[in-house]
C-alpha cells in the first residue's frame, strides 16, 4: 500500500518514491508522491521524515514548513543534501544542521549596464 506514514520500516507508506542515496549510515529517499525528503535508519528500522511539509510547493524555510513539488534524485556533498525538484524545475538544498530547506541558484544576475 501507498500512503504517508512514519513509523517502522514494515509499517511505514510511501508514495512513488523517486531518488534514494546512502549517507553516513542512513537512507535518504526522495518520496516523490508526499512531496518529502524522508531517512530511513537500518539500525533501527525507523522511517521518519526530514524535510517538506507534504504540501505541494517550493517554499523555502524550516525543513518541516517547506515545499516540495515532486523530489527525485538526491546527493549529499559536504553535508547537505541537493535535491531535484522535478516538479518546480529547480534544485533544493536541504541542511541537515540548520534544519532549513532553500532553493539553489543556477545562474549568476550580472549588474546592469554590465555586458
Amino acid at each position: 500500500d501507498f500512503g504517508d506514514l512514519d513509523t517502522i520500516a514494515g509499517m511505514a507508506r510511501l508514495h512513488h518514491p523517486a531518488g534514494v542515496a546512502y549517507h553516513q549510515g542512513l537512507v535518504y529517499i526522495a518520496d516523490t508522491g508526499n512531496h518529502k525528503i524522508k531517512e530511513f535508519n537500518p539500525a533501527t528500522g525507523w522511517v521518519l521524515t526530514r524535510a517538506g511539509s507534504g504540501d505541494r510547493g517550493d517554499r523555502d524555510g524550516l525543513s518541516g514548513d517547506a515545499t516540495f513539488n515532486e523530489p527525485g534524485g538526491l546527493v549529499n556533498f559536504g553535508g547537505l543534501w541537493y535535491i531535484v525538484d522535478t516538479g518546480s524545475h529547480t534544485v533544493r538544498v536541504y541542511d541537515p544542521v540548520r534544519h532549513v530547506v532553500s532553493t539553489l541558484a543556477l545562474w549568476k544576475q550580472s549588474a546592469p549596464g554590465a555586458g
